[in-house]
């Protein structure tokens, strides 16, 4: 297995808030990227898997669990953009499916898969 190092934006969520920080790092959060826009900000996330894919789904799926936090996605195909973690160039975009009805949720609870497209433009321009 090969660890990945990405970034990832988010948005919606109190990343300053002890709890929320402790569940990205469980996620493999490991520190702020340097770069924010209108309120997204861009974290670093390092996670073992044999392909990035795999990373960055499990990443994903853990991310979004947490209340109010979304990951950017690409407005017209639903893909998450993954950037590199050194440079925040756009290395990839992944296509990360997840249930929307996750076991163990409370009852009527999905998980948050919005679009940011006011994000998008100056997402998809970062490369």
């Amino acid at each position: 297995m090969t660890t990945h190092e990405f970034c990832l934006f988010v948005d919606g969520a109190d990343l300053t808030a002890a709890a929320t920080v402790e569940r990205l790092e469980c996620a493999g959060y490991s520190h702020p990227a340097a770069a924010a826009h209108d309120g997204v900000q861009a974290l670093v996330f390092s996670h073992r898997a044999e392909r990035l894919v795999d990373a960055v789904t499990a990443v994903v799926t853990a991310a979004e669990d947490i209340p109010g936090l979304c990951i950017a996605r690409e407005a017209k195909s639903g893909a998450v953009p993954v950037f590199d973690a050194a440079s925040l160039e756009l290395a990839t975009t992944c296509v990360v499916t997840t249930p929307t009805d996750p076991v163990g949720a409370a009852p009527g609870r999905t998980r948050r898969r919005s679009i940011l497209p006011r994000h998008a433009d100056s997402l998809n321009s970062v490369s």
